[in-house]
């Protein structure tokens, strides 16, 4: 049986492991998710009390925009990863673990906030291309019966199957 998370349970427990429960010692794991996410944990020999972790998202150019770059715990990038992060306390926990979704819904936090404000006129069509054959597509939208009233969102889940999947009778 599959069972999908909203967070990512593997990141979850390898650095919760190493600053709530105790486990302090030197590691450097890297791991993926079901969404093509690559996470690199790392706890260095001699600073046991810190966790790094750098995440590569394969959309991350499209989320780059939309994304509050003054977190105070970003540290800088290794080779091939979009972010680093430092882990030094247990709250830290959750917000890695949760750290894709966060990643990814950046684009439409931004488009619902303009929704709620009663105007999303200014949002911009967008692509986020999550998968290799999936894509979600976020469209502002206006009331036909009244065009200059922006008040709703388009958001549309494509999937791409493989050639080898689509077959005619």
């Amino acid at each position: 049986m599959l069972k999908l998370e909203s967070h990512c349970r593997i990141l979850e427990e390898l650095v919760g492991s190493r600053l709530v429960e105790g486990k302090r010692e030197a590691c450097e794991v890297t791991l993926s998710d079901l969404g093509y996410t690559r996470y690199k944990v790392v706890v260095e020999p001699g600073e046991e009390e810190k966790v790094k972790v750098y995440v590569d998202v394969p959309c991350f150019e499209v989320v780059k925009p939309y994304l509050d770059c003054d977190d105070p715990k970003a540290i800088e990038p290794e080779p091939g990863y979009h972010l680093g992060y430092l882990c030094d306390e247990a709250s830290d926990v959750e917000k890695m673990s949760y750290l894709r979704r966060d990643l990814l819904g950046a684009p439409f936090r931004r488009a619902f906030d303009a929704l709620a404000r009663g105007d999303t006129s200014k949002v911009e069509p967008l692509e986020l291309p999550w998968r290799p054959t999936e894509a979600v597509y976020l469209v502002a939208g206006n009331d036909p019966a009244n065009p200059n009233h922006w008040d709703r969102l388009i958001v549309v889940y494509a999937v791409f199957p493989a050639a080898s999947v689509v077959r005619r009778g």
